[in-house]
């Protein structure tokens, strides 16, 4: 395991942004809330050049030397503030390969010893977000929002990941149709096969909340084909299955995820529950069938797929 010291924030880049933080005629990663500046346009904006006449000194140093430190420290900002917005599909768990076997008490000795390791990188990580959330808003504002950091990233380096942050927010500011333009307009770019994945588990969302349990169905099995063994969307494209009376499908999920997907899976609670929430907000009717068509496969369910079912329709 690294040392938490070998993931330090370089002195250097530390120095210029507390130079920033003071600085109150710095504009390279303040963007005004409720203004222009976080509107799909600005975040798709060309990037700012080291050599723009408008920067400071350490602005023009931070983008010559740190971009791409720059570009990742907000963007882990964006992803950071999301866990804290509610209804989303967020979660930390990246793949149904993460598995807690503890088969002896050393082995859950040497865990926990880790897992106290990890903290002083956790702490450090949550001083680097506060430096950086004061180079973004002036003194006494509230925190930066997922919208502020996005288009400061952007500003920064274009990355598409930005946008789908942003179309986070929206889905947790009850707007799916703003978040679908953000992500329509990132799967135009073709990006990369987990990022097009996300994507499509976040129209998914996007369409649920419409109440096109169809289009929602259609969009999560669409990020399977690209998402690796991630139990979002099998978990979704289950759910939904069983809402459209598909037998057909919510069986061959079902099997998918009995397969792949074990009791000890670390995220399991997590993912049903923002399912769960997903959910709750569907009409009766729409529960009505869950509810019949689970009853109706629910002998030919393995364990897993079983505890999912009930889960979803107690």
């Amino acid at each position: 395991m690294k040392s938490s010291r070998d993931d330090r924030m370089d002195p250097a880049l530390e120095e210029l942004l507390r130079e920033l933080a003071r600085e109150p005629q710095s504009t390279l990663l303040r963007v005004p809330v409720g203004s222009g500046a976080v509107t799909a346009s600005k975040v798709s904006a060309p990037e700012v050049s080291a050599r723009a006449s408008s920067l400071l000194a350490a602005e023009r140093e931070l983008l010559s030397v740190f971009r791409f430190e720059l570009r990742d420290l907000l963007l882990e900002a964006c992803r950071r503030e999301l866990y804290g917005l509610s209804g989303l599909q967020v979660s930390r768990w990246r793949s149904f390969d993460a598995r807690l076997h503890v088969e002896t008490e050393e082995a859950w000795r040497t865990g926990a010893r880790r897992t106290l390791d990890d903290l002083p990188e956790e702490v450090e990580a949550r001083e680097s977000i506060h430096l950086i959330s004061s180079c973004v808003v002036r003194p006494q504002a509230p925190a930066p929002s997922v919208a502020q950091y996005a288009a400061a990233a952007q500003r920064v380096m274009i990355d598409d990941r930005a946008r789908v942050y942003m179309a986070l927010e929206l889905i947790a500011d009850e707007s799916p149709r703003g978040a679908m333009s953000h992500l329509h307009a990132v799967l135009a770019e073709e990006p990369s096969a987990e990022l097009r994945s996300y994507c499509w588990q976040n129209l998914g969302v996007c369409y649920h909340r419409l109440g096109d349990v169809r289009a929602a169905l259609e969009s999560h099995e669409r990020a399977l084909i690209d998402g690796e063994g991630r139990p979002g969307p099998l978990l979704s494209a289950f759910s939904l299955a069983l809402a459209v009376e598909d037998s057909e499908r919510a069986t061959r999920h079902a099997e998918e995820l009995d397969a792949r997907m074990g009791e000890d899976h670390p995220g399991l609670d997590e993912e049903l529950g923002l399912l769960q929430d997903m959910t709750a907000a569907e009409d009766a009717a729409v529960k009505a069938i869950r509810i019949g068509t689970f009853q109706g496969i629910e002998d030919r369910l393995g364990s897993m797929s079983r505890r999912i079912g009930h889960a979803l329709v107690r």
